[in-house]
Formats: structure tokens, sequence, C-alpha cells
């Protein structure tokens, strides 16, 4: 009877850390930007997460209209460039877009921010199989988004590849 009780719990516990494991998991990178210079890693700064499912169910959605907004911003900072009216106005609603998402990303459940240390390092536990990434940063005239879900226990480099930048328009 023991013998038996035993390898039901060994069997239990052994086909239950498959799914623990994939469900939860520390996310780690760098965050960075690439210049012709070289690559310019970005200390102290801000990136915010929030746990996908079960706890938000709405990820998908959420950064889906993270990046129609950020493409429109850009789009619309583009034209504005090609004109002869200075851009200063598309460019500051290009920067301020952030306030807009800061809102909708504190207000899910889990959500929490981390700080990049030296050389734009930086990791976070992900309490679901997946977390959406989202950070903004502002170097060298160049302006970036970051809208990412990512699944946990991977490696994510925040770098211009999954970047959407726009340079400061020089008539600023």
């Amino acid at each position: 009877m023991k013998n038996r009780l035993f390898w039901a719990c060994a069997l239990l516990s052994f086909l239950s850390i498959p799914f623990s494991a994939k469900a939860a998991g520390k996310i780690a990178g760098y965050q960075y930007y690439t210049f012709a210079n070289g690559d310019y890693p970005l200390e102290r700064n801000t990136i915010h997460v929030i746990p996908c499912r079960p706890q938000n169910n709405d990820c998908k959605e959420l950064a889906s209209t993270i990046r129609t907004e950020v493409k429109k911003a850009l789009a619309d900072l583009e034209r504005a460039k090609l004109t002869i009216e200075q851009p200063t106005e598309a460019w500051s609603l290009f920067i301020q877009l952030d306030q807009r998402f800061l809102p909708m990303l504190s207000s899910k459940t889990g959500y929490q921010s981390v700080q990049t240390k030296a050389k734009g390092v930086y990791s976070f536990k992900c309490p679901a199989q997946n977390c959406l990434v989202y950070s903004t940063a502002f170097a060298n005239n160049r302006f970036s988004y970051w809208v990412v879900i990512h699944p946990s226990w991977k490696r994510l480099d925040l770098g211009p590849g999954k970047e959407m930048a726009a340079d400061k328009p020089l008539k600023i």
C-alpha cells in the first residue's frame, strides 16, 4: 500500500513540473539603441510589465492598441516632416503617447515596473506563461517605444529590431 501511494505521489509531482515551469518564469535581457558608432545601453530606464492569461485576458488587444496608436503617430510625424510647417505638434503628440498608455497598463492585475541597471541589463519574474512588456526611451534625439508579448523563461533583448522609433526632427 505504501509503495503504491509513493509511486502515485511521485507520478503526480512529476506531471506537475512541466506545467508549473511553463506557466511562470524569469525574463532577462538588456535594452539598448544602435547608432552608427555602436550600441548605446539604456541604463536606469523603466520597463513596464503585466502578466497575460489568466490574470489579464486582453494582453493581445492592449498590445495591438498601443502598436496601432504608435504607428499612426509615426505616420503623422513623417507627414509633418514633409510639409513646410514645423513638425513640433506631431513630435509632441508622438512623445506624449506614453502618458495615455501608462494608465492602461498600471490598472491591470499584476502590473509591475523594473529599472534597467548598468549596461541596460534587466530581469523580472513573469507570473504567467506570457507577459506584456512595454517601455519607452529617449536618447541622442531618438524616441522609441517597445511593446512585446513575450513568453516566460526566454531571453528578451529590447533593441532596434523590436522598437518603433523616430528621430527628433531637425526643425524643432
